[in-house]
């Protein structure tokens, strides 16, 4: 590890469905954790884990807050905007994440992991062109960062047959990337990634530590990409190091648990 930073694993947006998901499998794999909670969000239910109420649309509520962490995961963004609200999804999905990487600059955090998505044709546009845009933004940072363009994530339970009968054909060299997958499935992959940018922070390559390599790296960006079908081969690896209990059910079958929205 470099000095003056102690693997810790912070995660942005950690009182989401998917972001207490993936802060379970790494605490039952005995990372260090930060989370930062939304506000009026209940504590994690790890109750070991350390976590802070931070605000990721004020930029000066974040100051301060990256220190002392080896790895940053941003899985803070939203399917739904409201504009009655304000809350559109450049709003959501890309100025909580320019803020939140302006914070890991100045703070010197050394890696981003930030949690993207999918460019699946069912997902909303604006949605899409948010993710993008926040990319796009994470890679002119100057920091060493990797991206996971995720598909969705769903729990036990009814969903549409459309998404069911993608589900089913994920095994498909197209479709492998887009089809939904289960929550703790996709927790499992996510984590898995976080572990091996944490601890190989600041090592040389080929200094006895295993990189994981993408499957499909983007070559236009500097950055690591991984898809849906890195996150079903990393979550098998995962399985059993990283087990978790299994979510409660949803409020909502229609309800899409990805990211928080602010208050």
């Amino acid at each position: 590890m470099s000095v003056g930073h102690d693997g810790t694993i912070l995660i942005s947006g950690g009182s989401s469905c998917l972001g207490e998901q993936i802060a379970l499998a790494l605490a039952a794999a005995g990372a260090p954790l930060r989370l930062w909670l939304a506000p009026g969000a209940p504590p994690p239910a790890a109750a070991s884990t350390d976590w802070e109420r931070a605000d990721a649309w004020s930029a000066a509520s974040l100051r301060g807050r990256g220190r002392d962490a080896a790895l940053l995961l941003h899985c803070i963004g939203s399917l739904r905007a409201d504009a009655t609200r304000g809350l559109s999804a450049k709003q959501l999905n890309f100025a909580a994440a320019r803020n939140v990487v302006n914070m890991a600059v100045q703070d010197g955090v050394p890696q981003f992991l930030l949690l993207s998505s999918a460019p699946a044709p069912w997902l909303p546009r604006e949605y899409r062109a948010a993710k993008r845009a926040a990319e796009r933004y994470l890679a002119r940072s100057g920091l060493r960062y990797a991206i996971i363009r995720a598909p969705l994530a769903y729990r036990a339970g009814r969903r549409p047959l459309f998404f069911r009968a993608l589900s089913v054909m994920a095994w498909l060299p197209g479709l492998g990337n887009w089809a939904p997958m289960p929550i703790a499935q996709l927790a499992r992959g996510v984590a898995q990634i976080a572990l091996q940018l944490a601890q190989g922070e600041g090592e040389a390559e080929g200094a006895g530590t295993r990189v994981l390599r993408p499957r499909s790296a983007d070559t236009r960006q500097n950055g690591q990409i991984y898809d849906g079908r890195d996150l079903r081969r990393l979550a098998r690896r995962g399985r059993g190091a990283l087990e978790l209990p299994p979510p409660p059910p949803a409020a909502s079958t229609e309800e899409t648990p990805f990211g928080w929205t602010p208050t």
